[in-house]
């Protein structure tokens, strides 16, 4: 009866559950501040309201492309003193756009 090969991994390496907790456990806590807030009913409320009008991604109107909005984005962060549910600092956003607008932000372009 044929038998599978002995897998040999190192002693030291974490397995792949054990690597991802830990990855994510350090995303969720410098990344991820105030996640409650964006499952709270209230977010969830303004965000399809939101959406509802304002179906395209901004960015990708200007250039002429009529792209459906993944995320509705806070055009001033919240932790910069942005308002959480004010619709003027809301702006839908595709995943593209929202990415370089995140890291322009973090290298200080914005």
């Amino acid at each position: 009866m044929p038998i599978s090969p002995p897998q040999h991994r190192p002693a030291y390496a974490p397995n792949r559950q054990q690597a991802k907790k830990a990855s994510n456990k350090h995303y969720n806590k410098n990344v991820r501040t105030g996640q409650e807030f964006y499952n709270s009913k209230q977010w969830k409320d303004l965000r399809a309201w939101f959406v509802k009008r304002n179906p395209l991604c901004v960015e990708c109107k200007v250039n002429g492309i009529a792209k459906p909005v993944e995320i509705v984005d806070h055009i001033k962060e919240v932790k910069d003193g942005g308002s959480m549910l004010c619709v003027t600092n809301l702006q839908s956003m595709c995943h593209r756009h929202h990415n370089i607008k995140t890291a322009n932000y973090r290298v200080g372009l914005c």
